[in-house]
């Protein structure tokens, strides 16, 4: 419900304009193939699709994942380049904090293309 709330939340007034929502459960129902999804094992928790072609993928952590995890992740993301940035939400403060020392080790010093919020 988190996912949900803020993948349609965030763009509700643009999307019908600029912007096109892809659900997990879109991606996982009907198995969406496009340039950002292409060889990309792991599912968000949605993309933001602009018109550009460019895609942010969203990414609600309820609970941590070991370094591997956020180093396969990282690394994924880094080698895609239609996935122009990544939405990390989680619940703290502190594991704001522990996610993107976590990034930070393994994104090839792009991490620039990942943001981190907690609610």
């Amino acid at each position: 419900i988190r996912a949900q709330a803020v993948h349609l939340g965030v763009f509700d007034s643009i999307s019908q304009k600029n912007v096109t929502c892809i659900s997990e459960q879109e991606l996982r129902a009907i198995r969406v193939v496009t340039d950002f999804g292409r060889d990309f094992s792991h599912k968000p928790d949605g993309y933001w699709v602009f018109k550009n072609g460019k895609a942010v993928a969203l990414e609600v952590e309820l609970s941590y994942k070991g370094s591997q995890a956020y180093y396969d992740l990282a690394y994924k993301y880094d080698a895609n380049d239609a996935i122009s940035a990544v939405l990390w939400i989680v619940e703290s403060e502190s594991f704001a904090r522990r996610v993107l020392r976590e990034i930070q080790r393994f994104s090839n010093g792009s991490n620039h293309k990942y943001s981190i919020i907690y609610y």
